[in-house]
């Protein structure tokens, strides 16, 4: 079972979940980045991104397994124990029938927060509001018989993504906000290259500022770390942006070399 300086450590991460001050999170996926990131000062937490991990793998987002989550998990858990630092696992749609045990070994692993998303691979579409709800219950259960009652759950609604509108995402992230989520993630996808500010505005009025935004690193014209803050957001991510800039760096410096 959880000890209860896990749960002192998911305390400390939900009051990082400031409107207006957020969090930020620069997203790991292995021991090697969480490292160099947890040695950072101004790091308050270490977060991974499915998207890297899987890649880290070998695999496509979509083709990321509950297994291989884990095992990634588990390194990047040490890290973090080492460096005192809160521990959020990006658990995609929580892998369908194997929610309850993932959740239930993850804590175990030491993680006090997830993503959580409601577009389900096995359904091939989103759940609905009320089963994505049930969902994130059967998630805040867990952790309180795993003595980790202040799990924090940042729930991630694709309704945007897939089309359902702004307004519907909204209206989602209410209903999740209600069910015991902690905060939520509004995905737009990749194509839309960033939110506008009116976009976040909008989110951030609707459901109090308990909004995370996902930075665009990398590209011109997307909003910078100030201006979300100012818009006054509770979280800020990165994603997997961090994995694709450093890969580049790495095969421009592997270029050079072999040139040489």
């Amino acid at each position: 079972m959880a000890s209860p300086s896990q749960n002192d450590l998911a305390k400390r991460f939900r009051a990082l979940h400031i409107p207006g001050d957020p969090l930020i999170l620069t997203n790991v996926w292995d021991a090697i980045t969480a490292t160099a990131i947890a040695s950072l000062p101004q790091t308050k937490a270490l977060a991974t991104a499915s998207f890297a991990v899987a890649a880290a793998a070998g695999l496509s987002d979509d083709d990321l397994d509950l297994t291989t989550n884990l095992r990634a998990a588990s390194v990047i858990s040490k890290v973090a124990a080492q460096h005192n630092l809160p521990l959020t696992v990006d658990f995609q749609d929580g892998f369908g029938r194997d929610l309850e045990e993932g959740i239930r070994q993850l804590i175990r692993l030491g993680a006090v927060g997830i993503n959580l998303e409601d577009l389900g691979r096995e359904i091939g579409d989103l759940y609905t509001p009320d089963q994505q709800c049930e969902r994130i219950r059967t998630v805040l259960r867990i952790a309180a018989e795993e003595n980790v009652p202040d799990f924090a759950v940042n729930a991630r609604t694709d309704a945007f993504f897939a089309g359902r509108g702004l307004e519907d995402a909204v209206q989602r992230g209410k209903v999740y906000l209600e069910a015991g989520a902690c905060n939520v993630f509004i995905w737009g996808g990749a194509a839309r290259k960033g939110w506008s500010g009116e976009e976040v505005k909008y989110a951030v009025g609707e459901l109090g500022g308990r909004l995370n935004v996902s930075l665009v690193h990398g590209r011109s014209g997307g909003l910078t770390v100030q201006q979300i803050k100012e818009l006054g957001v509770a979280r800020i991510s990165v994603g997997p942006a961090l994995m694709r800039w450093g890969v580049e760096q790495i095969k421009g410096e592997a270029g050079r070399i072999l040139d040489a």
